[in-house]
């Protein structure tokens, strides 16, 4: 038989002591990334040896040299002659023409004091004497425009593109001189980098002249180094049916690079740990999230995590 039960009248209220507060905390979520690790030179050289071996049979054609053109102007807006890259499976792993500055961003975060954040009973909110710094990632980085690797075959004319990828190497930048052409006589920066992304995909992009220069560190504290997850915008792509993907970056294509994050910084370089932003911050942007995708894969593949 079911029972019920009727209530006469309303329940009384409770009597909260006079004087009472309450308080509430919202603590900030950890992050699971160290934003200010700075690995000492010998894990540094077993990552780098791990990344080097991973494209040590890749054959990369020899560099256009600047004499065998009759003008810089073809290599450097992409001529066809460039880089050899292929594409593996990657093993189970447990005064110049423009103003440098506009050549290489390596700001990818901005600055924000963090506190706890607290309520009183009436509604008030306001913040603890403990704090510390937030690094959250401020990329410049539109991945509407970035094109994969693997998307670029068969692309025989140079097209400029956008890229996201890992730098595995940094060779130069080196000055070679010009034998023929307008600028016969003065010797021009050229910076070869080898890049590679989560597809598997390897590939060599050179750099000419004040872009060489500033992507390999001569005109800032800050250059491109191995490990970088770097946004690489105005760089021509050359990939033909018997040859391979070439990348070409220079001041005519107004090329640009931006460091989103620095997977081995130095130990004697503490300033490596600004180019390492709290990425779990922006987990709600899809670029962060893209970056973070790289940054683990490297990771892996350098051997520079514990999983």
């Amino acid at each position: 038989m079911a029972r019920k039960l009727v209530f006469l009248q309303a329940l009384p209220t409770l009597e909260e002591p006079a004087g009472v507060r309450y308080y509430w905390t919202v603590h900030p979520k950890p992050t699971t990334r160290g934003t200010t690790l700075l690995y000492p030179p010998a894990t540094l050289a077993a990552a780098s040896r791990r990344i080097s071996a991973l494209y040590e049979n890749v054959i990369f054609r020899e560099q256009v040299s600047v004499e065998d053109m009759s003008d810089t102007d073809d290599a450097e807006d992409g001529g066809r002659r460039g880089g050899q890259t292929t594409m593996f499976t990657w093993a189970p792993t447990q005064p110049s023409r423009l103003e440098t500055d506009t050549f290489l961003r390596a700001s990818p975060s901005r600055r924000q004091t963090r506190g706890e954040t607290q309520f009183d009973s009436q509604g008030t909110s306001f913040t603890s004497d403990a704090s510390s710094l937030l690094r959250i990632p401020d990329f410049r980085l539109n991945l509407n425009t970035v094109s994969p690797l693997s998307s670029l075959r068969g692309v025989t004319v140079p097209r400029k593109i956008n890229v996201l990828l890992a730098v595995f190497e940094v060779e130069g930048p080196t000055s070679i001189k010009v034998k023929k052409g307008p600028d016969a006589g003065k010797e021009v920066s050229v910076l070869n980098l080898t890049l590679g992304d989560d597809d598997g995909i390897v590939c060599r992009l050179t750099a000419w002249r004040e872009v060489a220069d500033t992507w390999g560190g001569l005109t800032s504290a800050t250059g491109v180094k191995r490990g970088d997850i770097v946004s690489l915008e105005n760089v021509h792509a050359v990939w033909e049916p018997k040859s391979a993907l070439a990348l070409t970056a220079s001041p005519n294509l107004k090329s640009r690079a931006e460091i989103c994050y620095r997977t081995m910084p130095r130990l004697s370089f503490p300033d490596d740990a600004r180019l390492r932003p709290d990425l779990e911050l922006g987990q709600s942007e899809a670029a962060v999230r893209r970056v973070i995708t790289l940054v683990d894969w490297f990771e892996r593949l350098a051997g520079l995590t514990s999983s």
